[in-house]
């Protein structure tokens, strides 16, 4: 899963048409080239064929979790040659069923998170505690509330049996348990993505046209091609800051009707599955944004969540 763009794109640059493509028309000609190359679905397809994509395409080392709230199974799969291996199973306590919508309704959330960071809780969550994302900026963008997600451990200070409703939405695995979890964690970077009506799994095809499409969409935003760009945006859109579809529209528009030079490079593109009640296909898409236009600039992570439909992503929110 470690196969980032420009790594991508310099080896392709060797192959035999982009060498005679340069020899003949010059750097620019292989430029443009390469950019068309990379969105066609066919070509990601072939760039992906090794990899294990079940989970998501992933630029990092980062584990994979897998938390089930039906099964109340916990899985971590780290990347061995290209292939997801599960290195840890283990049967937890999660929250009450259902999607997660606002503070106290004591529900386990569905969707993708990070761990963010290790603490040392009170006593009553047992030796040590992992920070999730909740809410993300979709959950955000939804509305939802809530916070102080954790996976965590039981009571140090007596044999008290955890159920749905005393986890308050946390996912609990006893204490030497979660203490072996912490060893294979070691500090690293790890995603968990938390089902309910059985995983939410993506395949080869489904990821190329995510990428054909997310370069598609960059595309169109280097060539302020107005219609373009807006057709990859959700009617349904919620910007970050609350701003919604139609004057996000409005804005764009006067945007781009300044033709502005823009040079834009994604790169460290992760994309995974996201977990929802309602079965749709829903994905995280994250990357690192190099923008530069005639009277603005931004290096740094940009993090979409699409909907996948009839071959093209719909833009939900974006941040």
């Amino acid at each position: 899963m470690k196969k980032i763009i420009f790594f991508i794109l310099t080896i392709n640059l060797f192959a035999t048409d982009l060498t005679q493509l340069y020899l003949k028309e010059g750097i620019k000609a292989v430029e443009k080239k390469l950019q068309e190359n990379i969105t066609k679905t066919d070509f990601w397809k072939n760039e992906l064929k090794d990899l294990d994509l079940e989970y998501g395409y992933y630029s990092d080392d980062a584990m994979i979790i897998i938390v089930d709230k039906t099964s109340k199974n916990f899985e971590v799969y780290e990347e061995q040659d290209n292939k997801l291996k599960k290195i840890f199973e283990q049967i937890v306590i999660t929250g009450l069923m259902g999607e997660k919508k606002i503070e106290g309704d004591l529900k386990t959330p569905i969707g993708f998170y990070e761990v963010l960071k290790e603490i040392n809780p009170p006593e009553y969550y047992g030796p040590t505690a992992f920070v999730l994302s909740y809410p993300n900026l979709l959950d955000k963008a939804q509305n939802k509330t809530g916070s102080g997600i954790w996976i965590h451990g039981f009571p140090l200070d007596g044999d008290v049996r955890y159920d749905a409703y005393k986890t308050k939405g946390c996912v609990v695995m006893t204490n030497d348990v979660l203490l072996d979890f912490k060893e294979l964690l070691k500090n690293k970077k790890a995603y968990v993505l938390i089902n309910e009506k059985g995983q939410s799994k993506t395949n080869i095809d489904e990821i190329s046209l995510l990428l054909s499409n997310l370069f598609k969409w960059k595309n169109a935003w280097t060539n302020s091609d107005t219609k373009e760009y807006l057709s990859f945006y959700s009617e349904d859109f919620v910007r970050f800051d609350g701003m919604k579809f139609a004057k996000f529209k409005e804005q764009k528009e006067i945007i781009f009707k300044r033709k502005e030079n823009k040079i834009i490079n994604f790169s460290n593109i992760s994309i995974s599955p996201y977990p929802n009640i309602e079965n749709k296909k829903l994905f995280r898409i994250s990357f690192s944004e190099d923008y530069k236009s005639d009277n603005y600039s931004f290096v740094g992570e940009k993090t979409i969540y699409v909907e996948l439909l009839n071959d093209k992503f719909l833009i939900l929110t974006e941040q």
